[in-house]
């Protein structure tokens, strides 16, 4: 049974790879036995990632890209074609956030957290599905593949001054249920809804003993969400054994929604 997680002779690709959730999935990606294409802004910092990668045995692509910039996105399914000569999974992991309250954020804020939060995983997704699907009509014996996605606990609770984020988030659940249902035969589609996560994008709120201990007091199980929760969930939505799980949306939140 435990074979089902494993990943071996799979390929991944990966936005948001450099560091924080994306780089914690794309390690554990390779663990569980899958080589990886890395993508994000960096340069120096994915090949850093790469290293990681090739010592648990796996092979490495790092890629530089903003995946803000969509036509360069089938460059990108491409580029990893060509260098592992498949495609099984990919992970949306880039993201960005302007914390702002509504009546401040610019019309330029707002669409820069929708090109990265939002169209970079539809069209980064259009990208993968084509050579997904195409392979597989090719050969219908190969793993089904898999599309995760980063979603969040503000796809069901509004929390203050990240509206554009928790709007953009909310619309990939959207995006996530109609992709599983038009992508079936082939393509399983399902998100990562975590809570708060220390990450550098967060790190200023961490740094706030009242904001820290008012949030905890919001959760049940008392503690926030650490990069360990959501690795393991990641390598389930890649692996066979959620072949028959599609259009979900799983939330790594301590029980914060159950208790309202």
């Amino acid at each position: 049974m435990l074979d089902r997680f494993r990943l071996d002779g799979r390929v991944a690709i990966v936005t948001g790879a450099s560091r924080g959730i994306g780089g914690a999935i794309a390690l554990a990606l390779a663990e569980a036995g899958a080589d990886v294409a890395l993508v994000g802004r960096e340069l120096a910092t994915l090949e850093d990632q790469a290293h990681r990668v090739e010592g648990l045995g796996r092979r490495a692509l790092p890629i530089e890209l903003d995946v803000a910039q969509v036509e360069r996105l089938p460059a990108m399914v491409e580029r990893t074609l060509g260098h592992f000569g498949r495609l099984d999974v990919l992970a949306t992991m880039a993201g960005t956030v302007v914390r702002k309250p509504i009546l401040e954020a610019t019309p330029e804020e707002f669409d820069r957290v929708m090109a990265v939060n939002l169209r970079a995983v539809y069209f980064a997704s259009q990208a993968a599905a084509r050579a997904m699907i195409a392979e597989r009509e090719r050969d219908p014996s190969r793993p089904r593949a898999k599309i995760v996605h980063i979603a969040s606990l503000t796809s069901q609770i509004a929390l203050p001054n990240i509206a554009t984020y928790g709007t953009s988030r909310t619309a990939v659940v959207g995006l996530t249920r109609a992709m599983a249902v038009e992508w079936r035969d082939h393509v399983s589609v399902n998100a990562l809804a975590p809570g708060y996560v220390r990450t550098r994008q967060t790190e200023a709120l961490f740094e706030d003993p009242a904001w820290v201990g008012r949030t905890l007091g919001k959760i049940p199980m008392a503690r926030f969400c650490e990069l360990d929760d959501v690795v393991g969930f990641a390598v389930l939505l890649a692996s066979s054994a959620s072949d028959y799980m599609t259009g979900q949306v799983l939330y790594l939140d301590g029980g914060w929604l159950a208790a309202g």
